[in-house]
Parts: structure tokens; C-alpha cells; sequence
């Protein structure tokens, strides 16, 4: 036999060992006894026997049935007692527990040796303990930790950082960071996808800031990152330029790329306060700046801002009863092709409030597609851009394109093909001279739902255009992929083509490349006749801008095509020579 055998059998045996001792020890003693006690009894018979005096010996008998008796209860108290002792002992250690689980300390164990019911009570009082720390421990988590995307939450986001504040009075810069393109992603990718992203996201914050105890979920796609003991506000300004620079990279999920947009917002302990709600209102505020500013922009607070943003609440607050009383308006800017012609015009919408006034147009629609009412704004501006167009057509005896802008949370609804055909139908244009213009940015997460629509619009004979086009960051190679027709070089580009000989490069490269996929240009932002010869010559199909006019209420319209064509049918000129401008 081997080693391991003996070891094993030389263990079974000292495990035996004191359980046969304490019977055998227990045996001797009650044999011990019961002779003790017998012998007591027999000695007190035999002197009975021997005594002459009947009544002494009957005394002795009893006096010594009576010790035998005493010894008897005596062995079997003392017997008891340690019994008892050593059974009742554990209630001790069991109260102990259940006092420790009522003050929240939930790791005790009791320990019970003999297997009887306390040691059940026992077991059920270690499992109990174990089942409501993990339960504690999962409330707490739960508590202080998102759980889409496993960071500290903003409770524990507001007691850290007062623990920060009341113990130093270093600056700390608090920078509130969101996903403003995460509403989208969610939308065409689906909830499960976007929690995912959200994970994703905060592990790279953790990565770029360095510390997961300084990055905190703040609330749906925000995130808040702290920077303490800075030293001056260009350290703060170098940090957040690497996180920015940080996710210029797309986020690789389930195999695919997606681009996040993020605007930061920066407040500055003790600068801009010394309360953390107050510190984290002010983050949120300059945050709001940043969107306005556009993607990848970050604003330091400034009570400036807080005016800004109180005049942009009004806006939210009024925009709804501007719908329902048809306070919104439009305006007409013509569009001129190559010959010379009226191409026909862009559709864009204004608003004048009785109480705020006139309101910047690209402010109100970015909040509008924030708070999805862009959707009614925008049925209500293709219903009566369609209907205008009807009735230019019926006045100058000649058709003329529109141009609609549709916002990509419009034409992303499931509702958005119905609606138009809806519209198409009600007003009696002829599709083929409607043309809707989607910017870059709903390229970037193009889906199925977006190709149906572009898709339906084909099929009815109206086009698509690709508005702002060099703005975002669309591959060319969505051009092959979706079926544009025309494409709208942003007006920075022009801007630049006297100014850049890069600028001056992309357009001319842009408008060769488009019509080689047998597409139409239209130049954004046409401010001189010098701009105008440039694009003229290097084949750019289609102009707009203030050289040629700005945008024109309806009535003012219908007057600048009526003047275009007195002045092109008199003079048999270019209509767009000085005597025209003036």
C-alpha cells in the first residue's frame, strides 16, 4: 500500500479516536456508578441483618437508601447541568449574530458542533445573513452605480465630489459631456445597440481621463468627468481637447463602426460656485452653448451664457403655441441654372413670435428636432411649400422646382412616406418638381429605413438632394450608395475658392466627380459675379445666394420672377448684369 493510503487511514483513525474515547468514558462512569450504587445498598441490607435492634437497622436502611438516593440525583444534576451547558451554549452565539445582522454586518457565521436543531437554527441564520448581504450589496450597486453603463451615478457623483470640495480648495473643473447624436443611433439602431455604445463610451473616457473615480453617468447619454487640483484653466483646456480628439475615431460595436458627436460643457470650482448643483447647472448650461456652437465644440461658463440660455427657453417654451396659432411663415430663395433660368426655389421657414420677435431660424429648428415637434413644423412646411409651388405654376404659366429641407428625425419616421403622398395628393403638385434635401449628418447611420424612403421617392418621380455637402463627415461613397440627384456644395467652400487654392481644388474636383455619377450642383452662397463666373465656367449647374436674391416672402416672389422676365425678354442679356442688381 502506499504513503497517501497510510495517510488517509491514519486520518480516519484520529478523526475516530475522540468519539470512542468519550463513549468509553461514558460507559465506565455509569458502570462506576450503578456499583457505588449497589454496593451502598448491600452494605445498608447486611447491617439491617446484623443489628438487633430492628428500628436502628431500619434507620440505617433508609439513612442509607437515602444517601444512595442523594448521590443518585447528585450524578445525574451535575450529568445534566453539562449537558445542558453544552446545548443551550450556542443560543448565546446565535443572539450575538442576530444582533450583528441588525446593526448591518452581514459576513457573522455561527458555529454549532452537535448536529441537533439548533445547528439547523444555526445554518439557517448564516444563509439568511449571506442572502441579504448579496441583496444589500445589489441595492446598493444599483444605488450608486448606472447600470447601462457600469459608472458611478450622479448620487455618488455628488457626495464624492463634495468630500473634494470640503477638503481642499484647489480648482476643479467639472466637465459635463453628452452623445448628441445618440437619439439618432438609438432610433436606427435600436435600444440594445445604444447600450452597448453607452459602455463602450464611458470605458474610452475612462482611458482618455485616466481615472474610473473621476468619470461619473450623469443622466441618459451624459456623462460627467471631474479634473481636480488644476493648476490653470489652459490645463483644463488641453485635457478637453484630448478627450474631443479621443472620439474622432468611430466606436467599433458588434462589428460595425459608429460616429459619436459630443458637445462638453465646463464649470469651474471655485470660479463658477461652490455648491455641486450649482457647479453641474452651470456644466449643463455651458453644455447647451457647445450644441449650439455645433458637434465637437466645447464652452467654459460665462453669465453671458445663462441670459443665452434663458432667451432659448422661452423659445422651447413658446414653439408649441407658435405651431397651433400658424405663427411660422415661409420664404422662397431662387435658384438660377446655368442658362439662366429660374430653376425654381428652397423653401425655408421663419418665425416671428409677438413676444420674442423674429427668431434665428437654424436656433428654433435645432430645438425643434431636439424636442421632435420638427415633425408637425415640418409636415405643415411641406404642405405649404407644395401648395406655393402649385400656384407659381398656375401664375407664370410654367413649372418650377421646389426645394424642401427634411430633417433627418422627420424622414426617418415610420410615418414619413404616408404623410407625403398624403401632402402630394392634397396640394396637386406634380412630384417630379419636388426636390427634398437631407443634410450629411443622416448619412452616417444610414438603415433600411432611410434607403425605403429615398427608395419611395424615386418610385413617385420626385428627387433627392444632398444638402451642405463637405460640412459633415459622409464618405463619397454614400453618393454611389444612395441614389442623389443633385448635390449642394456648402457655402464655406465658395467662400474659400478666391482665398483657398484647397477650396478653389475641391470644388472643381467635387463638380467633375458628381457629374460623372450623373448628378446636378448646386453652389450654396453665391455672394459675387465673380463667384459667379468661376462656377459658371467650370460647369456648376445651378446657383443660390444673395447675389442673386435673398429670401422673399411669397407675394415678393411671384414680383421677383415677373421682374427676372421683363428684364431677360427686354434686354436679351445675362439678367443678372448691373443694371438688374440695381
Amino acid at each position: 500500500m502506499s504513503k497517501k493510503y497510510y495517510k488517509k487511514k491514519k486520518k480516519k483513525i484520529a478523526e475516530i479516536k475522540p468519539k470512542h474515547y468519550r463513549l468509553v468514558s461514558t460507559i465506565v462512569s455509569v458502570t462506576l456508578f450503578m456499583v457505588a450504587i449497589f454496593t451502598a445498598i448491600l452494605i445498608a441490607i447486611l447491617t439491617f441483618l446484623m443489628l438487633e435492634d430492628w428500628n436502628l437497622g431500619l434507620e440505617l436502611t433508609y439513612a442509607g437508601a437515602a444517601g444512595t438516593m442523594f448521590l443518585f440525583l447528585l450524578f445525574m444534576g451535575i450529568t445534566l447541568s453539562k449537558r445542558i451547558k453544552k446545548t443551550l451554549m450556542p443560543l448565546d452565539d446565535i443572539m450575538k449574530a442576530i444582533d450583528e445582522i441588525k446593526l448591518g454586518h452581514f459576513d457573522v457565521e455561527v458555529k454549532v458542533e452537535d448536529k441537533n436543531e439548533l445547528k439547523e437554527v444555526a445554518e439557517a441564520i448564516n444563509s439568511m445573513s449571506k442572502d441579504i448581504g448579496e441583496q444589500v450589496n445589489l441595492v446598493y450597486r444599483n444605488f450608486v452605480y448606472d447600470a447601462v453603463s457600469g459608472m458611478k451615478n450622479r448620487r455618488a457623483c455628488h457626495k464624492e465630489i463634495e468630500q473634494i470640495m470640503s477638503n481642499s480648495s484647489d480648482k476643479t473643473a467639472f466637465c459635463l459631456i453628452d452623445i448628441v447624436n445618440m437619439k439618432s443611433i438609438n432610433m436606427l439602431r435600436g435600444q440594445a445597440v445604444g447600450d452597448e455604445l453607452l459602455k463602450i463610451f464611458a470605458d474610452r473616457l475612462v482611458r482618455i481621463v485616466g481615472d474610473k473615480e473621476k468619470v461619473f453617468a450623469n443622466s441618459g447619454s451624459e456623462f460627467l468627468f471631474i479634473l481636480p487640483k488644476v493648476l490653470t484653466l489652459e490645463a483644463v483646456d488641453k485635457t478637453i481637447k484630448t478627450v474631443l480628439e479621443g472620439y474622432r475615431d468611430p466606436l467599433e460595436i458588434r462589428e460595425s463602426k459608429i460616429d459619436v458627436k459630443i458637445n462638453i460643457g465646463v464649470s469651474v470650482f471655485p470660479y463658477d460656485g461652490r455648491k455641486v448643483d450649482e457647479l453641474i447647472k452651470k456644466c449643463d448650461t455651458a453644455l447647451f452653448k457647445a450644441k449650439q456652437a455645433g458637434n465637437m465644440k466645447y464652452v467654459f461658463y460665462n453669465d453671458q451664457i445663462t441670459k443665452e440660455v434663458n432667451y432659448t427657453s422661452q423659445i422651447r417654451e413658446q414653439m408649441p403655441e407658435a405651431i397651433r396659432r400658424n405663427q411660422m411663415y415661409l420664404h422662397y430663395q431662387p435658384l438660377i441654372d446655368i442658362k439662366n433660368e429660374v430653376y425654381g426655389f428652397e423653401a425655408l421657414v421663419r418665425w416671428k413670435s409677438p413676444i420674442l420677435g423674429e427668431i434665428n431660424p437654424q436656433l428654433f429648428v435645432n430645438l425643434a428636432e431636439e424636442s421632435h415637434l420638427i415633425i408637425p413644423i415640418g409636415e405643415w412646411v411641406l404642405r405649404e411649400a407644395c401648395r406655393a409651388q402649385v400656384e407659381m405654376s398656375k401664375i407664370f404659366d410654367k413649372q418650377f422646382n421646389m426645394s424642401i429641407n427634411v430633417s433627418p428625425v422627420q424622414i426617418l419616421q415610420k410615418e414619413f412616406v404616408d404623410m407625403l403622398e398624403r401632402i402630394i395628393n392634397d396640394t396637386g403638385i406634380d412630384p417630379k418638381y419636388l426636390v427634398l434635401e437631407i443634410t450629411e449628418s443622416v448619412l452616417i447611420d444610414s438603415t433600411i429605413a432611410l434607403e425605403d424612403a429615398i427608395n419611395y421617392i424615386h418610385q413617385i418621380n420626385a428627387r433627392i438632394a444632398l444638402d451642405d455637402f463637405g460640412t459633415g463627415n459622409a464618405s463619397l461613397a454614400y453618393l454611389r450608395k444612395l441614389p442623389f440627384d443633385t448635390l449642394k456644395i456648402d457655402k464655406s467652400f465658395i467662400d474659400g475658392i478666391f482665398s483657398s487654392k484647397k477650396d478653389h481644388s475641391i470644388v472643381g474636383s467635387v463638380i467633375d466627380l458628381v457629374h460623372n455619377l450623373n448628378m446636378k450642383v448646386v453652389a450654396e452662397g453665391v455672394e459675387s459675379r465673380r463667384q459667379y463666373e468661376f462656377l459658371k465656367q467650370i460647369g456648376c449647374d445651378i446657383y443660390q445666394g444673395f447675389m442673386f436674391s435673398k429670401p422673399l416672402d411669397f407675394e415678393d416672389t411671384i414680383e421677383y420672377v415677373d421682374q427676372f422676365y421683363k428684364v431677360a425678354k427686354a434686354k436679351r442679356v445675362d439678367v443678372f448684369g448691373k443694371d438688374f442688381m440695381e
